[in-house]
């Protein structure tokens, strides 16, 4: 090596020594500044700290929801919560007032008389037209409600001149009712539409019959001595009589209970069990034209005249008395109260309806709901009903023969069956 080189080689070692003095100054004295303060350690758990929920917040933010979507399995998109919508009231059959319904009937004669429906026509007794008081109901009469023309029955020439007809029925073919004697007893009659003859069906000498009609069939209960009474089926197309039951007055009172019959049914009160309580109820089910006799219906109450319609038998659980209950019972189960203190009332097709503080009502048994037939404003006693039609006497201005009224008043509604 020569000279020039070892003279180079030392200032290149001198100049690295200098170097590392430099450096090793400078490091000793920035420790020195940096790690002399009390503050360090605390700083460091600080940023470590810190770095640490950084990087939570990091994965939890962006990592965990990509690698949801990068390796998971796809989720459906959420369905909108629906908007909460009001539940309505549950529908009934009845409304508190169906008083729209009612229409008035304006019939020529001022005294009308068990007025009943049918077709569109309304079948009635009375005296001359503008009586008020007839001497004797002595007309037989049809009233048609689309032409306002009421048409006189022809009868049989009545026993007495003082004679009076009553409760008259009708239907597609036939119309029957009573004749009365004042001293009492009378006959049972019958018109036929197609023919236009009239004829007996039977006498009686006490009381005063109940009549129920039914396609070709006419029931009535009709007294036979001062202790019997005898219950009949008359065939109005055959001219026959069958008796279906007899019954003894004085043991067996309930025998002035009606009976009743429709298309598919007849029944009648056969005995009461005054310890048990229960009421029963002979029944025969009506099948193309012949009847069946079935087991008897087993009523839990004092039953009077029960009136059916193939489905629901309804009945006053007191004879007549406004102390009493109006009942029904649905296919022959245990029967629930519809009113209290109900003066009458009659079945139709889906409803009952009856007459309770003047005022007329109708029940459907379907659903329990009530609702006013007649005007609030008005006074009112039920007529009679016929499959969806009930009439009734509007009665605000009194009864017929006060000196505030001068006519009958007959109001119609057909009762709808509908929610």
């Amino acid at each position: 090596m020569s000279i020039f080189q070892r003279i180079q080689r030392y200032f290149k070692r001198r100049r690295m020594r200098r170097s590392l003095r430099v450096r090793a100054y400078a490091g000793k004295r920035g420790v020195s500044r940096v790690h002399s303060s009390p503050l360090i350690p605390i700083i460091k758990i600080v940023v470590i700290v810190i770095l640490i929920a950084a990087a939570g917040f990091a994965i939890y933010k962006w990592g965990i929801p990509l690698g949801k979507q990068l390796f998971g399995p796809s989720e459906p998109e959420p369905t909108p919560s629906p908007i909460a919508t009001p539940t309505p009231p549950p529908a009934t059959y009845a409304k508190a007032d169906m008083s729209d319904l009612e229409e008035e009937i304006l019939i020529p004669h001022w005294f009308i008389s068990d007025p009943y429906y049918f077709g569109g026509k309304i079948v009635y007794t009375s005296g001359q037209i503008e009586a008020t008081a007839p001497p004797a109901v002595e007309n037989l009469l049809v009233f048609d409600i689309a032409s306002s023309d009421y048409t006189r029955i022809e009868t049989p020439e009545r026993l007495t001149v003082r004679n009076n007809y009553f409760e008259p029925k009708m239907n597609e073919y036939w119309i029957v009712w009573m004749e009365t004697v004042p001293k009492g007893g009378g006959r049972v009659m019958a018109y036929d539409k197609r023919t236009n003859t009239s004829f007996v069906l039977r006498e009686y000498t006490f009381g005063m019959p109940k009549l129920q009609l039914s396609g070709n069939y006419c029931m009535f209960t009709v007294s036979t001595g001062a202790n019997s009474d005898k219950l009949y089926l008359y065939d109005l197309e055959n001219k026959e009589s069958l008796m279906l039951r007899s019954f003894k007055y004085n043991e067996e009172p309930f025998s002035l209970s009606r009976p009743s019959i429709c298309e598919s049914e007849m029944i009648w009160i056969d005995g009461m069990d005054a310890e048990t309580g229960v009421t029963t109820i002979k029944a025969y089910k009506i099948k193309d034209g012949i009847a069946f006799e079935q087991s008897p219906y087993l009523i839990n109450s004092y039953v009077f005249d029960p009136l059916t319609n193939g489905e629901v038998i309804v009945f006053l659980n007191t004879q007549r008395s406004l102390d009493g209950d109006l009942m029904v019972s649905v296919g022959g189960g245990e029967p629930v109260v519809v009113a209290t203190g109900v003066l009458n009332f009659d079945l139709g097709d889906h409803y009952i309806a009856y007459t309770k503080d003047e005022a007329v009502y109708v029940y459907y048994w379907e659903d329990g709901s009530t609702g006013r037939l007649s005007n609030s404003n008005s006074r009112a006693i039920l007529a009679s009903v016929t499959e969806n039609v009930a009439l009734w006497y509007d009665i605000t201005d009194g009864l017929i023969g006060d000196k505030e009224k001068d006519r009958d008043v007959l109001m119609m509604a057909t009762v709808p069956f509908e929610k």
